[in-house]
C-alpha cells in the first residue's frame, strides 16, 4: 500500500492529545485517528531501540515500540488502530527478562 504514517502531539493536551494520521497516498484520504496516549516514535533516534508499522490481516494498523527499560530487560508497546471506525482498540504493553521470556503484559 502507497502510504504514509505519522503522529501528531497537541500542545494543549486536551482529552485526545494525540493523533494517528494514516494517509492513503492512491486515495488521498488522510484517516485520523484520536489517542490519550502514545508511546510510539518517542524513542526515535535511541540505542537499541525499534519503531514499526504494520498492516494486519484484517485492516487492523498495528504499531510497536521494542525498547531496553530500567526496571526489566525489554519492553514492547503494542496498539491497534482501527483505520475504519478510526479509534485505537487495543493498547497493551509487552515486559520481557533478559532470557527474552515475556514476564508479565498489561492493558493500558
Amino acid at each position: 500500500m502507497n502510504s504514509i504514517f505519522f503522529v501528531v502531539d497537541k500542545a494543549d493536551y486536551t482529552t485526545y492529545p494525540i493523533t494517528y494520521h494514516f494517509v492513503d497516498m492512491d486515495k488521498r484520504e488522510d484517516i485520523a485517528v484520536p489517542a490519550k496516549h502514545s508511546g510510539f516514535g518517542n524513542t526515535i533516534g535511541y540505542k537499541d531501540c525499534e519503531d514499526s508499522v504494520q498492516i494486519g490481516k484484517d485492516g487492523m494498523l498495528i504499531l510497536t515500540t521494542d525498547s531496553p527499560a530500567a526496571s526489566v530487560a525489554r519492553t514492547k508497546l503494542v496498539y491497534y488502530l482501527d483505520l475504519d471506525q478510526k479509534k485505537v482498540v487495543s493498547d497493551k504493553i509487552y515486559y520481557y527478562d533478559a532470557s527474552g521470556k515475556l514476564t508479565h503484559e498489561r492493558d493500558e
